[in-house]
């Protein structure tokens, strides 16, 4: 019996015959009740001489027959699947069909020499919106670096963000989540080439990003055939010019807006200092009509009610907006903190104040935000400096900055893999087999 082509595999063919080698193994994760859970099935990944890919599933508590029979980078003949649907969640490839292995399959070894030993299916910059409205299936992407750096969140979780350029700079934000980070770090610099697998496709105010998951891999600057007409185009690229979006660490006299930003839209940077002043006048939180963008007024006999001139039954969106002022050893200045900023800050939400601890009138500060300026420790503060103001995206104190800045998150998880060795090096980064944890 002839070989079908993978590409060719449809549900509910029978009796077919495929040549493949085996790539990945993995057993699916999925997340019940807050809970990471592993699935019952123990998942493959084929490809053929053509280059196309599909996955196979089979009974996970099977997996040491299976293992008998299928080793990863092997090549086979294989026979007595069956072909059904693709799996309804981060399917690593985007074919409408998979195949179900069970204990009639035959795995016969062949040389299999001119069948690809890696697998890539690179998702154009337009391709990505769609993706965004159907995360079922996980995303290929490659792109060339134009920043690369950590940046602590409002929970201080500590992602790597990876700024790529595709070969018609359209920029993409990779985010490495810290139980990932183990595939790259600091290494990777503006220039490099970048090619990143099985990733979820988001879109945060309208920048497009690629969010690690437990399946991703990454290959640094990679010399391979699948990837080398990528790698060229990229190359030849106009030199990518100085991101506005890189973090430099600048002292409180160097945050003038007008000076920074030059023809810059937005710059991100560093700067130690304290908070000296808070301007009350200006009030500490607005309200936002959930209907509308109006602005919201509290009743007058302090309910916890809010009121919109357009709308009746609201539910008002209650959010920071504090002016403070800055200042270290050469100067001060005035920054802004929306809800970004002050909840990691204070760690208490605006919703918290108002609600729970009745913090109604927003011209009379709470005390958890009066005392922010009782630190006498400088503190770091990571900001975005756009339209002449300049924005606290968090804050650290120095103790917190220098224990979770900068540091991989692997311990969190003994579980995954070891950190290569050089990930500059022309290798794909080892599948994550059976690798709990997203």
């Amino acid at each position: 019996m002839s070989c079908k082509r993978i590409r060719d595999i449809q549900q509910r063919l029978k009796k077919q015959v495929i040549e493949i080698r085996v790539l990945r193994k993995w057993i699916p994760l999925v997340k019940k009740n807050e809970v990471v859970q592993k699935t019952n099935e123990l998942c493959y990944l084929f490809v053929d001489v053509h280059g196309d890919a599909i996955e196979a599933s089979a009974d996970a508590d099977e997996v040491e027959y299976y293992d008998s029979i299928i080793k990863l980078s092997s090549c086979y003949r294989v026979t007595g699947f069956i072909c059904t649907n693709r799996r309804p969640y981060m399917s690593t490839v985007n074919h409408e069909a998979s195949l179900i292995i069970g204990k009639k399959a035959q795995f016969d070894p062949i040389p299999g020499l001119d069948i690809p030993t890696v697998y890539f299916n690179f998702a154009t910059y337009e391709q990505l919106n769609d993706r965004v409205k159907d995360n079922k299936i996980l995303t290929d992407y490659i792109g060339r670096v134009e920043s690369n750096y950590l940046r602590p969140t409002t929970k201080n979780i500590v992602p790597r963000k990876t700024m790529l350029q595709d070969q018609w700079q359209k920029s993409v934000e990779i985010i490495l989540w810290p139980q990932m980070q183990h595939l790259y770090g600091d290494e990777v610099k503006e220039g490099d080439i970048i090619a990143i697998t099985s990733a979820a496709v988001t879109n945060h105010e309208g920048l497009m990003q690629l969010e690690s998951t437990y399946l991703t891999t990454v290959v640094i600057n990679p010399d391979l055939p699948q990837t080398a007409s990528h790698v060229e185009r990229l190359k030849k690229m106009e030199s990518i010019p100085k991101s506005d979006t890189v973090d430099i660490t600048l002292n409180v006299n160097q945050l003038n807006p007008k000076n920074l930003l030059g023809n810059k839209r937005m710059i991100r940077c560093k700067c130690y200092a304290k908070i000296t002043k808070i301007f009350e006048q200006r009030g500490w939180y607005y309200a936002q009509c959930s209907k509308c963008t109006n602005k919201l007024y509290p009743e007058e006999d302090e309910s916890l009610t809010f009121s919109c001139k357009d709308h009746d039954d609201i539910d008002p969106k209650l959010k920071y907006s504090l002016n403070v002022l800055i200042a270290d050893n050469t100067g001060t200045e005035e920054v802004v903190f929306f809800d970004e900023g002050m909840t990691a800050l204070i760690k208490k939400t605006c919703q918290d104040l108002v609600f729970k601890k009745r913090c109604i009138d927003p011209k009379i500060l709470p005390q958890e935000i009066r005392d922010i300026t009782k630190d006498d420790n400088d503190m770091l503060f990571l900001l975005t400096v756009k339209n002449k103001q300049i924005v606290v995206d968090n804050v650290l104190k120095i103790n917190e900055s220098s224990k979770n800045v900068g540091t991989s998150s692997q311990s969190e998880n003994e579980d995954l893999p070891p950190q290569t060795p050089n990930p500059k090096v022309n290798a794909v980064k080892r599948p994550l087999h059976d690798t709990p944890g997203i």
